[in-house]
């Protein structure tokens, strides 16, 4: 028979699996292992499309550019600057506005719209209306896109793995970034010797499409209450006095600015190099960069500073 509690007394606790836990945060893992979360798989996977679809757009936009518009190295560089421009305009105040707003609604905002705007390159090819301008204007807008997707898909890990798993999450993710700089290049640069720039564009799209859908599967994350929230400016100036207040921080900061300024410079140069002064294939341009990044890839199992820099999360290469 089932015992029936006496009156006025507590009710018994809930099982284990049963119990809540705060708002917006999942049960902890009993091995602090991120996979048997479904939602944190889902991410996952909406990342590696992600990677596909960026990497490819990397290779593909400025070869169209060179091909189809006989684009000279101003232009490519004034593309290569237009793709990082938004890091610079937005990327102090995005993690602020993120933080005001329903996470995954802007990860699956910000796939869609790069997947429009990298839509709209084959179609203005195919109807013989491309013009540089758009390519600006697609480079400049996706980069936007960009910066709130990644500081969307970190902002979001805490809630989808809890604390326990949030080391191996980043490791997760820090891999699968690493492994896409080897894999998805190459798979862009071979997508545009076989079917040429425009329609590897259209594949770009494509995997960011599936990325916004991949990432429904997320539970809806909680928008936060009204009276957490302290004016923006605020928030930006705890940021930077939090990064800058530290000198691990201070220095991983300077290091990826200046790592992202050599690689803007190399990524600008590379495709006219490549393709119009040797007269290389896209395919030759991709895998240009395998060297260096396996260097990256394999950069943990070197012994002494360079171990630290991986488990910190500084530049390699």
């Amino acid at each position: 028979m089932l015992a029936t509690p006496a009156p006025g007394a507590p009710p018994p606790d809930p099982p284990d699996d049963a119990r809540t836990h705060p708002a917006g945060t999942t049960a902890p893992s009993p091995t602090g292992s991120p996979w048997p979360h479904q939602d944190f798989r889902a991410l996952f996977g909406a990342a590696t499309l992600n990677q596909l679809g960026t990497n490819t757009g990397y290779v593909a936009v400025p070869l169209l550019a060179l091909t189809a518009l006989d684009a000279g190295p101003a232009q490519v560089g004034t593309l290569a600057a237009l793709s990082t421009l938004a890091f610079l305009l937005i990327g102090l105040p995005a993690g602020a506005w993120v933080d005001r707003l329903r996470t995954r609604g802007v990860l699956v905002a910000a796939d869609l719209a790069r997947a429009a705007l990298f839509a709209s390159l084959p179609l203005a090819w195919w109807l013989d209306v491309l013009a540089l301008g758009q390519l600006y204007a697609v480079v400049l807008l996706a980069g936007c896109a960009t910066v709130f997707s990644d500081v969307g898909s970190q902002s979001v890990l805490p809630q989808l793995v809890g604390r326990e798993g949030l080391v191996r999450a980043n490791t997760a993710m820090v891999t699968l970034t690493a492994a896409a700089n080897i894999a998805d290049r190459g798979a862009g640069g071979a997508l545009v010797a076989a079917l040429t720039a425009p329609f590897a564009l259209a594949c770009s799209s494509a995997a960011y499409l599936a990325s916004a859908l991949r990432l429904t599967a997320i539970r809806s994350t909680p928008s936060p209450a009204p009276a957490a929230r302290t004016p923006l400016t605020a928030q930006i100036r705890e940021g930077l006095h939090h990064v800058l207040g530290h000198p691990e921080l201070r220095a991983l900061a300077w290091a990826a600015a200046l790592n992202n300024l050599g690689g803007a410079v190399l990524n600008t140069m590379l495709p006219v190099l490549f393709v119009r002064e040797l007269g290389l294939s896209p395919a030759s341009l991709a895998c240009s960069g395998r060297p260096a990044a396996w260097a990256c890839s394999w950069e943990p199992a070197w012994p002494g500073r360079s171990r630290h820099a991986w488990a910190t999360g500084a530049p390699c290469c």
